[in-house]
């Protein structure tokens, strides 16, 4: 007697082999099993016929496989584990965030699954401690000065000025992920022309990209490619083809693919006449790509820009209207063209800082867009947009304080959103942390807004004169930040505390 076993996704072989028919497999059985029931005259489940009312039939009454007992199809959710693809299944019970117990794709929780897990930041590690220079210090104005990889390992640049004073170098240094520095600095630049705003950012695989400006009274905007192992890919090449003047507070971001954005203040320039500008260049992992471009379209100055780059190879760049506050947020697709402008973003300023206001912005893979600032209350806030500009949801980050004059935002691969900020001060009483006592604040959220945890302080400065911070995150959870207090820059590492 022949019987089938119908299942999508499943095959079962005997010993009798399969043959294989359109949208099923037929398993021909060598010995035949008599599952009738005489009473109904019928057959049975587990008869190993597919019978109407039956999703399959595999011949046995286990639950364990992708045909259950009762002869309906096995799947993540039913609350029994199918030994061999599922690690767990709680039924209604699965969830995507507690620590411990299943996830909704039947997977037991692990680094990485897209739920978040406690972390505790390491003893400070202070930075550039080898090396010839006489001064070290994090960029003034640009607050990604660090990036993880995917293994874990944490790279940040700094600005050295060389013990003559003649030489101005980007240094790069490697952490492991216990905080040990390993390897020798990597001098992305080395020049007598001044080096300023140095930024970084890195691939999972570890490949990099420093940016910085150089130059005397007019600066430009430079980047160089490194492998993995920390071998230069490129030399110094200029950014900004399309001149404007001054080309100031570079930012940088690099996706997966190893394609990166540049953003960068323009000042003075002749596009348009004696107004800052937003700038931005899209360069694909290989070659120059497309010029750099305006960003900016407002009538009136702007601040220094952030930006954030999806795996799709789509960005976004934020900013803000100097003097004023005003948050601006540009959104562009794969090939550079604009889909989306928040065009001053509802319940969000920016700290009044000169020229250096920060915005933070992050690019969830799904398309989403993330936006940090103050809000109303002095609370550091953050927004979340779908593609079409859509409020989704906002959250509350921080409590509230004088002045949030450094921001930084990032996504991680799920899309849970990391907020680093830097601030002082009672609301009322805003005076940019000028050398009073600050305190570095951190926050994760989840992707559907729900809040993770208390805010996180990770530091408290007695003296921090607002030099930039940054936070970097990598797929596992791993994270990074650095800041500086007293003219030294250090780096924090925190591991999550996942299976």
């Amino acid at each position: 007697m022949g019987a089938t076993f119908s299942t999508s996704g499943a095959t079962s072989e005997t010993s009798g082999g399969t043959t294989e028919t359109s949208g099923e497999v037929t398993t021909e059985a060598t010995e035949e099993t008599d599952a009738t029931d005489p009473s109904a005259g019928g057959r049975l489940c587990g008869d190993g016929t597919v019978d109407p009312g039956e999703a399959c039939d595999d011949g046995n009454i286990s639950s364990a496989d992708a045909c259950l007992a009762d002869c309906t199809l096995a799947t993540c959710g039913d609350g029994i584990v199918w030994l061999g693809t599922e690690e767990c299944d709680l039924g209604a019970a699965n969830d995507g965030k507690s620590p411990s117990g299943c996830r909704l794709d039947c997977r037991a929780p692990a680094c990485g699954d897209g739920a978040l897990y406690p972390a505790t930041f390491g003893a400070a590690v202070e930075l550039a401690t080898s090396g010839n220079h006489s001064d070290a210090k994090l960029s003034e104005s640009s607050p990604r000065a660090v990036a993880i990889d995917g293994s874990g390992k944490v790279l940040v640049v700094t600005d050295w000025v060389s013990s003559g004073g003649l030489k101005h170098l980007a240094v790069v240094e490697r952490y492991t992920p216990e905080g040990e520095l390993f390897g020798p600095p990597i001098v992305a630049v080395d020049t007598n022309s001044g080096v300023s705003w140095p930024g970084i950012a890195a691939s999972p695989g570890g490949a990099f990209i420093v940016v910085w400006a150089a130059g005397g009274d007019s600066h430009d905007v430079y980047f160089r490619r490194f492998d993995a192992d920390g071998a230069a890919l490129t030399e110094p090449t200029i950014v900004s083809e399309n001149k404007s003047g001054s080309q100031r507070n570079p930012m940088v971001a690099m996706n997966s693919a190893g394609e990166a954005l540049v953003t960068f203040r323009a000042t003075s320039g002749p596009d348009p006449v004696n107004r800052n500008v937003v700038r931005a260049r899209k360069l694909p992992a290989r070659g120059l790509g497309a010029p750099d471009f305006v960003v900016s379209d407002i009538d009136s100055d702007v601040s220094a820009p952030t930006a954030a780059i999806r795996s799709d190879g789509s960005f976004v760049v934020g900013y803000a209207e100097r003097n004023v506050g005003t948050i601006y947020v540009a959104s562009y697709d794969s090939a550079g063209a604009a889909t989306l402008l928040l065009d001053g973003v509802e319940g969000l300023v920016s700290a009044a800082d000169g020229s250096f206001h920060w915005v933070g912005v992050a690019a969830p893979e799904n398309g989403d867009i993330a936006i940090a600032g103050m809000t109303e209350s002095s609370n550091l806030g953050v927004h979340r947009y779908d593609s079409s500009g859509a409020l989704l949801h906002e959250v509350i980050a921080s409590e509230p304080l004088g002045s949030i004059p450094r921001i930084d935002l990032r996504a991680d691969p799920e899309g849970n959103l990391i907020a680093f900020w830097g601030g002082c001060g009672l609301p009322g009483e805003s005076d940019n942390c000028k050398g009073d006592p600050s305190l570095l604040g951190l926050r994760r959220i989840y992707a559907d807004g729900e809040p993770f945890e208390k805010p996180v302080q990770v530091a408290a400065l007695t003296s921090w004169q607002r030099q930039g911070i940054g936070v970097a995150i990598n797929e596992r959870g791993d994270m990074a930040v650095v800041a500086e207090e007293l003219g030294t820059p250090y780096l924090l590492i925190a591991r999550p505390d996942c299976p």
